[in-house]
């Protein structure tokens, strides 16, 4: 049996060695038979081949040793193992077996692969840069060193620590040599022992890491503040670009192989460009916008103030990087005005003269000027008040434009005068006539005298009781009136212009026209409204007639259109604002009086027709049938008799006090006149005592050549009208005549009224305007306490105050047709 077994276990290792050798792998085979028929000591062994196992010798290629440390290196002599075989012969069947036991002594090789513990590497390795990798392993009999494989490369580590049966193998190398893209790579780590027992692993690294290279930046100006900022940034693993600028991160987007980004500033900037890959690498360009530089006109602007919204007008400016001391001064100019940018007119103008980027000196002349001129529209619209201010600022101020008025400085009379006409235009709807308005402003030029013919201040009538009455005139209406009135009378040949004497004049006949047509509660459009149904407008033709035809009466009497030697009052010389100065130094004082002289009635007594007439018609007759008068007195004075009985006109004049006298205003007149009620018993005594006194009229009939014309021409007027006339009264002659024809030789005439009126006293009676001299002299001389002296330096018989008092009289005033009383004396 012992035979048998050892012939048997022979056998057996011959075919495992042989079969191993042929490339088969019968270790388990033999391992388990080992474990059915062994003893303890090859079960032993076989269960350690077992935990093992075997793996193939790695094929043999080129390859480089990369040592850091060289170690001698220990061969562990191999195991041995003794392995009994048995072999069984058989013998024939006619013959019992025959057992023959043989022992026999084999050494068994080291069939384990290393054990790797722990492998050391750098998962990044930077362009140019070495990999460094360490493997430790458990290994009785280590290969003098492992390898790496890169592709079909290999890398020899050699050994650099020996302890016991711990192995670390070290190594350096550059793996661009290997691999010269940027990104991940696989190595894999061959371990092997010196009888071809091996072991792989695989790990991953990045190699070949380099920043993105940002080749160039490029930054172009798109438009004003806005500017596109390119960078050619090169790298296979790009993952982003960014602007960043402060604490704004803004992306940078690939166009055509370059990125770029818009970014608007209108300061100056540091910025970076973050470049970064993939792998977290990066790279930073700093960089700046000095948006000073590229726009050093608007920079300048928008450092001292500029709104934003204004700096495209500044831009063209800087095309070429640079500011000049006009450009400077234009700037300037700008930021001080710029809050008439909101005018489109200038904002245009403005647009206009930037757009070629050059600012010349005649351009900067002129911007200096319509600046001026837009300015002070925009603060004198907006004080006087209007619907729309932007738009009536927008309308004057082309107005301006188009008449040049950026090449000639606009006075302020100018300026009044384009505000008020863009106010009647804009506001009230009147229509546009250029050459009017342009005809005004080349008065309103004219030094001195442009002022006074825009002057639409209000007119003050002061009354003792406190409530005053302010004429506020529609100062766009009347402006509007007086551009046609100007234009009107150049039309009919008189060069208004080479007369700026008559300006005050005119502006004075403007006022009372429009107030008396259009603006008195009881005036002309009153009548109009309430007889014919029918609104005035400045623009109708009859309205325009009757203005033009008082123009042509009145004015036939001034020394500029040839009526210098004709009867006249001369101490009231409207169409003479020097003269008219002298005479009436207070400016509140001329207005009054002009306003009493260039009222316009809105009836009148047609003596020819026998009938009041009213309205236009009424207006119109008033001033032929006054000029008619004026003529007929104009022929008679200062000696012609009138009557069967030849008598003086004057005679009337002191007819008429006599018969106030005698119906309740018996001191009224004495003070007036001297002449007592009981010193007389018939009318030529009455004249007689009158002229031997020295009372309010004979010193006024001896200090003022013009009252004797008053009093010829009102004795005329009560004579010859008064009561001779079919259906005319004395009230007519008071109410129209004597006042109209007063007119017509250029006295300002007003009504005053007094009340309790007397029985059989008039309820208002005529006075007329003074001279300052005259007015000074009568105060003086009959105390200022017993005289009243009116408005426009208006004095009559109804005004002899302590007269008045004394005869009971409680209150004096005078009416403008309006709502209010304004009263001289109010008990």
């Amino acid at each position: 049996m012992a035979r048998k077994l050892k012939e048997e276990l022979e056998y057996t290792s011959r075919m495992v060695t042989e079969e191993n050798r042929k490339g088969k792998k019968l270790t388990s085979d033999l391992l388990i038979t080992l474990g059915v028929v062994g003893g303890i000591a090859a079960g032993g062994l076989a269960a350690y081949f077992f935990s093992r196992g075997k793996e193939s010798t790695p094929k043999e290629t080129s390859s480089t040793i990369i040592s850091d440390t060289t170690n001698s290196t220990t061969t562990q002599p191999p195991i041995t193992e003794t392995t009994t075989t048995s072999t069984t012969t058989q013998p024939p069947i006619t013959q019992p077996p025959i057992t023959e036991t043989t022992t026999t002594s084999t050494t068994i090789p080291d069939n384990q692969p290393p054990i790797i513990e722990n492998i050391e590497f750098k998962d990044a390795v930077l362009k140019g840069q070495n990999q460094n990798i360490k493997v430790c392993a458990r290994e009785e009999n280590p290969n003098d060193y492992s390898v790496i494989k890169i592709d079909s490369n290999e890398i020899k580590l050699g050994i650099s620590e020996r302890k016991g049966d711990l192995v670390c193998y070290t190594g350096s190398f550059n793996p661009s040599e290997y691999y010269n893209k940027e990104g991940e790579i696989q190595a894999e780590i061959v371990l092997s022992d010196k009888f071809g027992n091996s072991v792989t692993k695989y790990i991953k690294f990045v190699v070949n890491l380099e920043p993105p290279k940002i080749i160039n930046v490029k930054i172009d100006r798109v438009d004003l503040g806005k500017y596109k900022i390119y960078a050619d940034v090169e790298d296979e693993n790009l993952k982003d670009v960014i602007l960043i600028v402060g604490n704004e991160k803004i992306p940078l987007y690939s166009e055509n192989g370059i990125f770029s980004t818009i970014f608007e500033t209108l300061k100056d900037i540091e910025f970076r460009i973050l470049a970064s890959d993939k792998f977290n690498m990066s790279s930073e360009y700093n960089g700046k916008i000095e948006f000073s530089k590229d726009n050093p006109n608007v920079y300048y602007a928008l450092q001292n103030g500029l709104d934003k919204i204004y700096i495209y007008l500044i831009a063209p400016l800087d095309n070429d990087k640079y500011q000049d001391s006009n450009e400077k001064s234009f700037v300037d100019k700008l930021l001080r005005h710029q809050n008439i940018l909101k005018i489109p007119t200038y904002f245009k103008y403005t647009e206009n003269i930037t757009s070629d980027g050059l600012i010349t000196d005649e351009e900067l002349e002129s911007f200096d000027k319509f600046t001026k001129l837009v300015e002070e529209l925009y603060n004198f619209i907006g004080q006087v008040g209007t619907l729309n201010l932007i738009k009536t600022v927008d309308y004057s101020s082309n107005l301006g434009l188009k008449m040049g008025f950026d090449k000639e400085i606009a006075k302020w009379a100018t300026v009044k005068a384009i505000g008020y006409y863009g106010i009647a235009v804009v506001d009230k709807g009147l229509p546009e006539n250029f050459d009017e308005i342009y005809l005004l402003t080349k008065a309103t030029q004219i030094d001195k005298y442009g002022d006074k013919l825009v002057d639409f201040s209000p007119i003050v009538f002061y009354s003792v009781d406190g409530e005053n009455f302010v004429l506020i005139p529609d100062a766009g209406i009347e402006t509007w009136m007086l551009a046609k009135h100007m234009k009107l009378i150049s039309d009919s040949g008189f060069d208004i212009l080479k007369h700026p004497e008559m300006f005050e004049g005119l502006n004075g006949k403007i006022i009372a026209n429009a107030y008396s047509i259009f603006d008195a509660n009881y005036g002309i459009n009153y009548i109009e409204q309430t007889l014919n149904r029918r609104t005035l407008k400045p623009t109708d033709k009859d309205v325009w007639d009757l203005i033009m035809l008082q123009w042509n009466l009145y004015s036939n009497k001034a020394p500029q259109l040839g009526g210098g030697n004709k009867l006249y009052n001369r101490d009231f010389p409207w169409y003479d604002s020097d003269k008219l100065d002298a005479l009436y130094q207070d400016a509140n004082t001329r207005r009054q009086a002009l306003l009493f002289l260039f009222y316009l009635d809105n009836a009148t007594f047609d003596m020819e027709k026998g009938k009041k007439v009213f309205g236009i018609e009424g207006a119109k007759t008033a001033l032929i049938q006054a000029e008619k008068e004026y003529e007929a007195i104009s022929k008679l004075y200062p000696d012609g008799k009138i009557g069967i009985w030849k008598e003086d006109p004057r005679y009337y004049y002191y007819g008429w006090l006599m018969d106030r006298q005698n119906h309740g205003l018996s001191n009224t007149v004495y003070q007036y006149i001297g002449v007592k009620i009981d010193e007389y018993k018939t009318w030529p005594e009455f004249i007689q005592l009158a002229n031997q006194r020295s009372a309010i009229d004979q010193y006024i009939t001896k200090n003022w050549k013009y009252w004797d014309l008053v009093k010829f021409a009102m004795g005329y007027e009560r004579w010859a009208r008064g009561g001779s006339v079919k259906g005319m009264d004395e009230l007519d002659t008071i109410n129209f005549t004597i006042p109209q024809t007063l007119k017509a030789f250029g006295f300002p005439v007003v009504n005053v009224y007094i009340e309790p009126t007397p029985l059989g006293a008039s309820p208002y009676e005529w006075a007329i305007t003074l001279p300052d001299y005259i007015v000074n002299n009568l105060k003086n001389t009959f105390s200022e306490k017993k005289i009243l002296i009116g408005p426009g330096n208006i004095f009559s018989l109804y005004l002899c105050k302590e007269g008045l008092e004394k005869d009971g009289i409680k209150e004096v005033y005078i009416w403008l047709r309006n709502y209010n009383k304004i009263y001289l004396m109010k008990k």
